[in-house]
């Protein structure tokens, strides 16, 4: 009986890990901050390349693993939201590699950009100007502040969904997790998020009132919903409220990662919200 009570959560610690890994995988599949893969064909040979959407401090290095010497390519780059004209810039080859710099920006600060790569007169748009990859800046993390910050939230978001299948099924041990979830929230994301934020782009928070990032104003939903999740369970039981706070809890973790994020105007230089995906 004993044991048996021991590894009564097991199940409900298998489901809510389950979930966790789910939601990171989503979002790692779909936020605009990572790398923009892609294949393209030249001269009879097929590349795979990674394009940078997301950079920290100084010039954004390109790198092309282009064995075939006879392959050359350019870049074509200007700030991002603009009309600028691009600025096309030769890359230079390094052995196998053909290698190019995007000129660093101040924090929050974007470039949209495109390349060709060429092989006697045959030409290959990697990205043309009417499709090209948005890039932004951001100023540099202490990696000990990250990693402490990213740990915080996913931890948050996995004590959330164990709160929310306990709740689901009455188990009294849900608002032990419940109240675990809103401590993670309050350090992970009211603390550390806005550190994280000044670190990345020289604001502590940029979502309401003061503005309308959404990352910043996720954090916010989410420490209030499972404040009141808390609050309106400390008499009684309201189980239900526990299990609507944890499925509202995975509906924002599943909005891809700095979607309508911190984004510095190139004329006026004030720091705004951009009001769409980086690409």
């Amino acid at each position: 009986m004993a044991k048996n009570k021991k590894f009564e959560l097991l199940p409900f610690w298998i489901a809510s890990f389950v979930i966790t890994i789910l939601t990171l995988v989503y979002q790692k599949a779909t936020g605009p901050t990572y790398d923009k893969q892609l294949d393209v064909e030249i001269h009879g040979k097929a590349y795979d390349f990674d394009l940078p959407r997301s950079y920290e401090q100084h010039d954004a290095p390109l790198a092309l693993y282009v064995p075939d010497e006879s392959v050359s390519a350019d870049l074509f780059w200007r700030k991002f939201p603009t009309n600028d004209d691009y600025t096309q810039v030769a890359f230079e080859r390094i052995g196998d590699t053909l290698k190019a710099l995007l000129p660093e920006q101040d924090p929050a600060g974007k470039l949209q950009y495109y390349l060709e790569l060429h092989s006697g007169g045959e030409n290959a748009k990697v990205y043309d100007m009417d499709d090209p990859v948005v890039i932004r800046f951001k100023g540099h993390v202490p990696i000990w502040v990250l990693r402490i910050h990213i740990f915080l939230m996913f931890a948050a978001m996995f004590l959330s969904n164990m709160a929310g299948v306990l709740a689901l099924r009455k188990h009294p041990k849900f608002f032990f997790y419940s109240i675990l979830t809103l401590i993670f929230f309050f350090f992970g994301g009211m603390i550390l998020g806005p550190i994280v934020q000044k670190y990345a782009f020289g604001v502590y928070w940029s979502g309401v009132p003061l503005g309308w990032d959404l990352t910043d104003n996720k954090v916010l939903i989410s420490f209030l919903v499972w404040l009141i999740a808390v609050l309106a369970n400390i008499k009684r039981a309201r189980y239900w409220i526990c299990v609507i706070a944890a499925a509202i809890l995975i509906v924002i973790y599943a909005i891809p990662h700095s979607t309508m994020g911190s984004e510095r105007d190139p004329e006026t230089g004030k720091l705004g919200t951009s009001e769409k995906f980086m690409d």
